[in-house]
C-alpha cells in the first residue's frame, strides 16, 4: 500500500492539467468583471426591480425576446434539418448568409434594418400598407432581436438533427409511418435538446442585445438601452443595480444550458 502511495505522489501530471492553468487564469480575467458588478450594488436589487420603469422594460425584453425565439423556431427547426440532411448546390451560399448577423457589428445591422423597413424603403411602404411599422415600435423589436439571434438556433436545430441517425427514421417508414410522423416521432424528439438548449442561448441573445436596437428602436426601451440611459443621466450608481439583475439572469442560462446538455461538474 505505501509503495502505490509512493508511486501515485511522484507521478508527473497530466499535459492537460498544466494546460488547466493558463485557462485557469483566462476564466479570473472572465469572471472578475462579472463578480465585481454584483458585488458593487447586492441590496439594490430588490428594489430596483421593484421600480415602474425598470419592471416595464424588463417586461417588453423578455415578451420581444420570447416571441423572437418562437417566430425562429417555425423556420429554424426545418431549415436546421435540410441543412443536416441534404447536399444541395447553393447549400455553402445559404449557410454563409444565415451566418451573416454572427459577423456584422450591431450596429450595422441596425442601419440596414433600417434601410429596409423605413417608410422610404419600398418594403417599408409595403409594410405601412398593411398596417404593419418597424421603426420605433415593438415589433420593430422583435424584427431586430430575430435577425441578430436566429442564427445560433439554426445551428443548434442543425447540430441536433446531424447527431440523430438517419436510419431510425428509416426504420419508422418501414414500419408505417409517412414522412412527417417519422420526423415528429422520431428525429425531432432525438433532437430536441439542442433545439432547447439553442432556443434558450436565441433568447438569451436577444435579451441581451442593444446595437441595432439603438438604431432601429430606442423607444421603446430595452433594458439594455435602458441601463445605457441610466449610465448617462447617472453614471455608474443608477446602471450597476439594472446591470446586475442581467448577470443574475445570465447565470440562470448558463446552469439551464449546461443542465440540458448533461455537462458534469
Amino acid at each position: 500500500m505505501k509503495n502505490r502511495r509512493s508511486m501515485r505522489s511522484t507521478r508527473p501530471w497530466p499535459l492537460a492539467r498544466w494546460f488547466l492553468l493558463p485557462g485557469l487564469l483566462l476564466v479570473a480575467y472572465l469572471a472578475a468583471p462579472v463578480f465585481r458588478l454584483l458585488a458593487a450594488s447586492p441590496g439594490h436589487l430588490w428594489s430596483t426591480l421593484m421600480e415602474p420603469v425598470v419592471r416595464n422594460s424588463l417586461l417588453l425584453t423578455f415578451g420581444c425576446a420570447l416571441l423572437s425565439t418562437l417566430i425562429g423556431l417555425v423556420f429554424a427547426v426545418p431549415l436546421g434539418y435540410a441543412l443536416a440532411r441534404e447536399h444541395f448546390r447553393g447549400r455553402r451560399l445559404l449557410m454563409a448568409l444565415m451566418d451573416m448577423p454572427l459577423v456584422i457589428p450591431h450596429p450595422v445591422a441596425g442601419i440596414a434594418l433600417l434601410l429596409l423597413f423605413s417608410r422610404g424603403a419600398w418594403t417599408g411602404q409595403l409594410l405601412e400598407r398593411i398596417h404593419v411599422h418597424l421603426v420605433g415600435t415593438v415589433a420593430g423589436i422583435v424584427a431586430a432581436l430575430l435577425f441578430i439571434s436566429v442564427s445560433y438556433l439554426i445551428h443548434s436545430c442543425r447540430d441536433g438533427f446531424r447527431e440523430v441517425d438517419v436510419r431510425y427514421e428509416q426504420l419508422a417508414r418501414t414500419l408505417g409511418c409517412g414522412r412527417w410522423q417519422a420526423f415528429w416521432r422520431v428525429a425531432f424528439p432525438l433532437a430536441r435538446r439542442h433545439i432547447l438548449s439553442g432556443a434558450i442561448l436565441t433568447f438569451a441573445r436577444a435579451v441581451s442585445e442593444f446595437g441595432s436596437l439603438v438604431i432601429l428602436v430606442y423607444n421603446p426601451r430595452v433594458i439594455s438601452i435602458l441601463i445605457y440611459d441610466r449610465f448617462n443621466n447617472y453614471g455608474l450608481a443608477g446602471a450597476l443595480p439594472v446591470a446586475a439583475l442581467l448577470i443574475l439572469f445570465g447565470f440562470v442560462v448558463i446552469w439551464a444550458v449546461s443542465r440540458l446538455e448533461g455537462v458534469q461538474p
